[in-house]
């Protein structure tokens, strides 16, 4: 695992062919949350469950896209 990440091999976030989201939508989704956005009404709009949104918030999941990188 750690030599495929050293590698750029480590399949993440869009890379993953199941997934629904894709980076640029996470970033989205952080400054929601940050604008106090509920959970509920994100998850709606983008189309995953509130779980998901969470573990976004709880830094769970999507990690390696930072939101010191969004532009306001």
């Amino acid at each position: 695992m750690a030599d495929c990440r050293e590698h750029g091999r480590l399949a993440l976030g869009s890379r993953i062919g199941t997934s629904k989201l894709t980076e640029a939508v996470v970033l989205t989704i952080k400054r929601d949350l940050e604008s106090g956005i509920y959970q509920r009404v994100i998850a709606d709009r983008v189309g995953v469950d509130q779980t998901l949104i969470s573990m976004i918030k709880r830094g769970k999941r999507w990690v390696h896209v930072l939101t010191c990188c969004l532009l306001y």
